[in-house]
């Protein structure tokens, strides 16, 4: 049938940029239709099929795989890293399934895949490395904790899931003082309490990297970051960075622009321009005296948009919609009816408001926080020694 023959397309397409070695990923109650194809590349190109196992109870579990150097390279059973991705990848493919207009005939087998995968293996402490594995030492990687961050397969408003990630956070970050965190367990740790609304944890995670001491990593005085006694220069951790403090002002994920989500009491203003947002919107924002003055969104594809302002509730001033494209479905959420191209301004009812993104002040003691300054020079090495290259 269709299924059938759709299933050796990729199989045949797909399949010949497969080398010998690459896994392909099956569990054993797949229908034969999508194992023949798969045993006949395997005889053609020397792939390697793994088989999800199925217990007696109906639920598949992941075979033994890594979590990223914790422990070196051992693998685990049901290991957290990757039921997140697997999890997100099913739940990924289900969502732009159902939006395509065009239903797969293996959406329901995604879908049984997905309700039958074994859950995130968790002890007193929160999530697990994996089924056999506890966070039983400090490590600066915090690839189980995928979950919720950035994948967000856990849904923090959620009180089950918020009370688990919360748990698990704080037992990863403070286990054994943190004495394994590097650099951007920090920038990531920030990212990860942001995600639950622990606006002020993840402020003093982002101070704590651009200004404290951030055990084998360094931050030097033009932004970049090196480890290991300044051997090992690392790009993404100032990227991390930067990602983390955006967080703290918007984020997207469970089908809602989050406005202002985990700003720090201590930031009474802030304003962000054109952040993008699942579904393809561009979001601007001001906050003042502690409180969010106005929203501004727009669509590009016009899909369906639903805005959270935590500090908002009831009716709002609307400019560019008509009031009743606009509306409130639970405290501070608000439904909005944008076509492609539109775009409205959101404000608290009876503001006038003019959306205008400003400077903030900045005291004379917190300006120029990089570089060197003057009298002072460069500490510590700066200089990276080409190693040599390992004898054949």
């Amino acid at each position: 049938g269709g299924c059938t023959a759709a299933i050796n397309l990729v199989a045949y397409s797909f399949g010949s940029l497969l080398k010998p070695g690459d896994r392909i990923l099956l569990s054993e109650i797949e229908h034969h239709s999508n194992i023949v194809p798969w045993q006949m590349l395997r005889s053609r190109s020397g792939i390697e099929l793994d088989m999800l196992p199925v217990t007696t109870d109906g639920r598949i579990d992941l075979a033994p795989s890594e979590s990223p150097e914790y422990h070196g390279f051992r693998s685990y059973p049901n290991s957290s890293y990757n039921l997140a991705l697997l999890r997100w990848l099913l739940a990924s493919m289900i969502e732009a399934d159902a939006h395509d207009g065009t239903p797969s005939p293996e959406a329901a087998e995604w879908r049984a895949t997905l309700d039958k995968l074994a859950p995130f293996p968790v002890d007193a402490n929160g999530i697990m490395i994996a089924g056999n594995q506890p966070v039983d030492k400090s490590h600066r990687h915090y690839s189980h904790l995928l979950g919720l961050y950035p994948l967000f397969v856990l849904d923090p408003d959620s009180p089950a899931d918020r009370s688990l990630v919360k748990k698990s956070v704080e037992h990863w970050h403070k286990i054994e003082n943190g004495k394994e965190l590097a650099g951007y367990s920090f920038t990531g740790g920030a990212a990860l309490y942001a995600a639950f609304g622990a606006a002020d944890e993840a402020r003093d995670l982002l101070h704590t990297f651009l200004t404290g001491k951030i055990g084998i990593s360094k931050l030097l005085p033009n932004t970049l970051y090196v480890e290991s006694g300044n051997l090992n220069p690392v790009i993404e951790t100032p990227i991390s960075a930067a990602v983390a403090t955006t967080e703290l002002l918007f984020q997207s994920w469970g089908g809602k622009l989050r406005v202002f989500p985990a700003t720090p009491a201590d930031w009474p203003a802030a304003s962000f321009h054109h952040l993008r947002g699942q579904g393809a919107f561009l979001v601007s924002a001001s906050r003042a005296a502690g409180r969010t003055e106005w929203v501004h969104v727009q669509s590009e594809t016009g899909e369906p948009c639903v805005v959270k302002v935590p500090d908002w509730s009831g009716p709002l001033t609307v400019t560019g919609l008509r009031s009743r494209d606009v509306t409130e479905i639970a405290p501070g959420e608000y439904r909005l009816v944008l076509a492609a191209g539109q775009n409205v301004l959101l404000s608290p009812k009876g503001s006038r408001v003019t959306p205008v993104i400003r400077p903030l002040p900045l005291a004379d003691t917190d300006r120029n926080i990089y570089g060197v300054k003057r009298g002072h020079g460069l500490t510590g090495q700066q200089a990276w020694p080409e190693r040599p290259l390992p004898k054949e």
